[in-house]
């Protein structure tokens, strides 16, 4: 929904000129006043909103993906650490004991 729409205004017309002004008196003397208009920005309609809601929930849901890989992949290593630790000490054993003999 643009600005346009919202105030009824042709398409080819700007729309500018239809914003509340306010009068601004200079600081100098002899100095005519002046009006001045806020900048024109975009409106907050609810699909702007819904499309904000989405984009959270998808920062959300992708935090939540890395964290759970990150957990996954964690057990994976931990494992594989104990695997070659283990392998390690059996080594070690068969060396001790063959070198007894």
């Amino acid at each position: 929904m643009t600005i346009s729409v919202t105030i009824a205004v042709e398409s080819e017309r700007t729309v500018r000129k239809y914003v509340i002004r306010r009068e601004v008196q200079p600081k100098g003397e002899g100095k005519q006043p002046y009006t001045k208009a806020p900048r024109i920005q975009r409106l907050v309609t609810p699909q702007r909103l819904q499309h904000k809601r989405h984009r959270i929930a998808l920062k959300r849901r992708q935090a939540e993906k890395v964290k759970d890989e990150a957990a996954e992949y964690a057990q994976v290593l931990a494992k594989r650490v104990a695997e070659a630790k283990t392998s390690k000490a059996d080594a070690r054993k068969r060396r001790a004991s063959s070198m007894r003999k």
